[in-house]
Order: structure tokens, then sequence, then C-alpha cells
């Protein structure tokens, strides 16, 4: 989106995939693949190009400043495949040290938001003449609202979506925790606490994790209350 280059803060909200100017090419790829009534259309190829030159706006001089929310969600859906989503979240967590760059993960426990209806992007330009605007993508074109009381309204949601999100700092610990597990050595099974996502990742055999799981489904744990 051409807006993207004049502006001076970028805000999104993501509740399905990682925001395209974070995307590694092969998530891209896989993304745009999956999207496309053809996937083997050169077109695709063009797209991915286009949308990976975007991301010069956040290493060039005077780079525009990006503050993600991501839900929990984005960061669990497996798009292209393990390698691909592991080094995915790698990048993200990369981006995430940078000093204009600011992710924040909505943990799926918070339940609703004021975002339930879905993603959208809130653009601030550096000349106070230009107002800021609200940008929702959509499959075949995208929606610019510029009415002050439409940017007041997503200005609010993106507001407390920050409040309800993991400071940058523990959603940096979680997605790393989460490259632990994707990378983790073969024939092993690696889980977390669901109710502890910051915490440890318990480490199981194949043959322990099956044991694991057939405790569950017959109750073994309970009975042990």
């Amino acid at each position: 989106m051409g807006l993207e280059a004049d502006a001076a803060m970028i805000r999104t909200y993501e509740a399905q995939v990682i925001p395209g100017l974070l995307q590694t090419e092969a998530y891209t790829r896989a993304v745009m693949g999956a999207a496309a009534m053809n996937p083997s259309h050169p077109y695709i190829e063009k797209k991915v190009g286009v949308r990976l030159a975007r991301q010069q706006l956040l290493t060039r001089d005077a780079p525009v400043h990006l503050h993600a929310v991501l839900d929990q969600a984005v960061l669990m859906r497996e798009v292209g495949g393990a390698t691909t989503m592991s080094d995915q979240l790698a990048f993200l967590l990369q981006r995430s040290k940078l000093p204009n760059i600011t992710i924040q993960v909505l943990p799926l426990k918070r339940g609703a938001h004021p975002a339930m209806d879905g993603p959208f992007v809130i653009l601030e330009f550096p000349d106070p003449a230009d107002p800021a605007l609200v940008y929702i993508e959509q499959a075949v074109s995208g929606l610019v609202l510029e009415e002050a009381e439409e940017l007041a309204k997503y200005t609010w949601m993106f507001n407390n979506l920050i409040t309800q999100s993991l400071t940058a700092e523990e959603s940096a610990t979680l997605i790393s925790s989460m490259i632990e597990v994707a990378t983790n050595l073969p024939g092993i099974a690696a889980v977390r606490d669901s109710k502890d996502p910051l915490g440890p990742a318990l480490v199981f055999s194949p043959d322990e994790w099956r044991a694991f799981l057939n405790g569950v489904k017959n109750d073994a744990f309970d009975k042990l209350r």
C-alpha cells in the first residue's frame, strides 16, 4: 500500500497472519499461495516480491515506526510447515529488537476484545496537515476510513488491545519459547502448559508422550486428585 511509505507510524492488529511488513519470504509465499485460486500463477511471485520490498520501510534511513499487536493464534498457526513457521518466529523475534518496532501478543486467554471483527491498520503521517487514517484489507480490495469518529473508534480499540496484551518483553519471551518448541530435536515432543505459556517447555520421548495421552483419555490423572 503506497500510503505506508509516507507514514511516520503504523499501528496494526492482526488476528490471522503475521503482518506483511514482518513476514519472511517463505511465509509470504505460503500465505499468498493459500489465498490464490491458482497458486502456480506467475503473478504470485510478483506479489511476493512487492510485499518483501515494502519491508525496506522498516530499515531505511528515517524508518517507519511499527507497533503490531498479534493475536496469539497467529503464532500458533503453522503456515507453510514447521520449518517455515520456525524461521518466521525467529525473524519476528529479530525484528522486535529494532528500536522502531514494537510487537505485543494478545493471549488467547484474554477472551473477547474490541477488535473481534478483524484486523486493521492505523497510519499516522509526519505532516500535521495530513490526518491519520484507518485501512482495512479485504480479499480483493481495501477500505480506507478517514472520518474523525471512525479514527477515534479504531484508536480506542488499539489502545485497549495494548492494555490487554503482553508487554513487548513478555511477548518476546513467548515468541522465543515457541521457537524453542518448533526447533526441538527429531523424536522429541516438547509441550508447554497452556495455563503458563511463558513457563518452561516440558520434553517427552515419543513413548512417554503416548503414555501421557493415554492417561488423559482414560482419566488416569483425575483419579489421582
